[in-house]
């Protein structure tokens, strides 16, 4: 298990953790403002049982630490959000329905800082090389690794951690594409309308330059 380390007000550790598939919304290269004027990097995946068995004991070893070395007075510990079993809720009965496989789901996320308009942090990103990586539409499906920072804290009696995202390898792409599954349930018609993008293009071009010899001639 990885080393936890004691800094002033807080237990611990930096790891990376093993390959996991990128899942839901993610915002690696972009903070979302959505909640956070200050914006917020994150990224979830999903991890086989025992990487995941592995990772969660280790998040509770963080916070323990925390708990045995910097706890007040009636202080407890709070439940463990960053890592669970992987699960689906029935949207009709409630009921929670855990994966076949057992995997876990990890979420990891941090705060761009954003003041005037410009961010305090980044996320590095990385290919399976090890070069940097611009920004790309990284799509559900790519498998990727996180390195993590790992952090106790205790504020108000209550003894928890984050998890930090601090860096990302994509070892497969797999890029977004918008609404993938949108034309599920549509059958393909033989007769009706049959989009041309070319020829949209070129009748919009030639809409754009009739537009502007219109405009010459007026001037004049």
């Amino acid at each position: 298990m990885a080393e936890i380390k004691l800094g002033k007000k807080t237990a611990y550790t930096t790891i990376i953790t093993p390959k996991g598939e990128l899942t839901g919304f993610n915002a690696v290269f972009e903070p979302s403002v959505k909640f956070n004027k200050k914006g917020v990097f994150n990224a979830s995946i999903i991890l086989s049982k025992e990487n995941g068995e592995y990772l969660l004991e280790l998040v509770k070893e963080v916070q323990k630490t925390q708990f045995k070395e910097f706890k007040e007075k009636g202080s407890k510990l709070t439940e463990i959000t960053a890592i669970k079993p992987l699960s689906e809720i029935n949207e009709e009965t409630g009921e929670e329905t855990f994966d076949t496989e057992g995997r876990y789901i990890l979420k990891a996320k941090n705060s761009a800082r954003i003041e005037n308009g410009l961010k305090g942090f980044q996320v590095a990103v990385f290919d399976s090389k090890l070069k940097p990586v611009k920004k790309i539409n990284l799509g559900e499906g790519s498998i990727v690794k996180l390195k993590l920072d790992i952090a106790g804290y205790t504020v108000a009696g209550k003894v928890g951690v984050s998890v930090r995202l601090v860096a990302v390898q994509i070892i497969e792409f797999v890029p977004y594409t918008g609404s993938v599954n949108a034309a599920e349930g549509f059958d393909v018609e033989c007769e009706g309308f049959d989009f041309d993008e070319e020829a949209q293009e070129a009748t919009e071009a030639e809409e754009a330059a009739t537009g502007a010899t219109e405009d010459e001639e007026e001037a004049f």
